[in-house]
């Protein structure tokens, strides 16, 4: 697909401007929204054991056991939820890019969800490659609370490499939904995402249509969902929200994590590795073990960019464990923590001031680091 990021972005905007009371200023979304960061990543610790593979996961319905049903909470909710009511009639489609001369380039896809009695839809998809209709489909699934998501996956659609599904944002002003995968997976040609529309007099929803398509597709890798959203004080900067899907992976723990600012992170540990999942191929795990493990994840040094440094970590012990972090006096953080997973509570270590000038001081289980986040910054890509 040839579909740009800010194609994306802007196409979701010009929806999201049908919403009242919403405006955006476009130009000034997508100036400052593109946020390219090098990212530089450092982890350390001692031995584990090896991890259990999980078998392949045939066309899931994002709804059962295993799968987190709750949208983990943000600092500022950015919409009203509003409630289904009476009959689901909603469309969308996502249109692939073109080429030079106008003809269409890679994947798209067209869904119709109807229904909504008994809280059973019926979802009607059909996919194209360059223009030419390569898969129709219709299933009965659940209707999505929000939260939830519904995936068609290359292994019901028979189209390798090719995710397709839509998400309850719970919000109208969600763009750039993808899949996020651990350990991460590379895509082969971006992806793309719109808003369905409500159809006729049916109540309007927050269900968002994506399509990604992968070099190479392992569905057993699946960990998350995530997109961005513009907030209600300044529709300029946009957020990150982030759910869990497969939760009865026996290979790895992953949970959602906020910053102070209610960008919300993907972490994920197995008993060789940590990372952070991510939609767009930029991030990657790191081989570590120990009872103490970081990840560092410096932001880019340029103002208008305005993302703080980030260290993730895991760390050996129960809910009440925590981890010391020392900074010089110029510099300060602000530590969150997650659930206790295996035995291990995962945190994020996020900088107050945007970026960490000297080196960060952590300690916990008994074991202490230290990462310089500025050198790391300036190493050459």
């Amino acid at each position: 697909m040839t579909n740009t990021p800010e194609t994306d972005v802007r196409t979701a905007l010009n929806e999201a401007a049908t919403v009242t009371g919403l405006g955006f200023d476009e130009a000034a979304v997508l100036s400052r929204g593109h946020r390219v960061v090098r990212r530089r990543r450092i982890a350390t610790a001692g031995a584990g054991i090896a991890a259990v593979a999980l078998g392949t996961v045939v066309a899931l319905q994002v709804s059962g056991n295993g799968f987190n049903r709750a949208l983990p909470p943000a600092t500022s909710p950015t919409s009203t939820v509003v409630a289904v009511a009476g009959t689901v009639d909603e469309a969308g489609e996502v249109v692939p890019g073109t080429d030079e001369a106008g003809a269409s380039q890679g994947y798209g896809a067209r869904l119709s969800v109807k229904g909504g009695t008994g809280g059973r839809v019926v979802e009607t998809w059909t996919v194209t490659e360059s223009g030419t209709t390569v898969k129709s489909l219709t299933r009965e699934a659940g209707l999505l609370a929000v939260g939830q998501a519904s995936l068609l996956l290359p292994a019901e659609s028979g189209l390798p490499g090719l995710v397709l599904g839509y998400v309850n944002t719970g919000s109208d002003r969600s763009v750039s939904v993808g899949i996020n995968t651990a350990p991460e997976q590379l895509i082969g040609g971006g992806g793309s995402a719109t808003h369905l529309a409500a159809v006729g007099g049916a109540a309007r929803r927050h269900d968002h249509l994506f399509v990604q398509k992968y070099d190479a597709f392992d569905p057993s890798k699946i960990v998350g969902l995530s997109w961005a959203e513009a907030n209600d004080p300044d529709p300029t900067k946009l957020q990150k929200r982030s759910i869990l899907l497969n939760t009865d992976r026996r290979d790895l723990d992953a949970v959602v994590l906020s910053q102070p600012d209610g960008n919300q992170w993907i972490s994920w540990a197995s008993d060789t590795e940590i990372g952070v999942a991510s939609s767009n191929g930029n991030s990657r795990p790191e081989a570590v073990t120990g009872a103490l493990r970081l990840l560092a994840l410096p932001a880019v040094d340029n103002p208008a960019v305005g993302e703080p440094d980030k260290i993730f970590g895991w760390v050996t012990g129960n809910e009440s464990t925590t981890v010391t972090v020392r900074t010089t006096a110029s510099d300060s953080v602000v530590t969150s923590y997650g659930p206790v997973r295996s035995g291990r509570r995962p945190f994020l270590i996020t900088s107050k001031q945007g970026l960490l000038r000297s080196p960060v001081t952590v300690t916990g289980a008994g074991i202490t680091q230290t990462i310089d986040l500025e050198t790391l910054r300036n190493i050459p890509q």
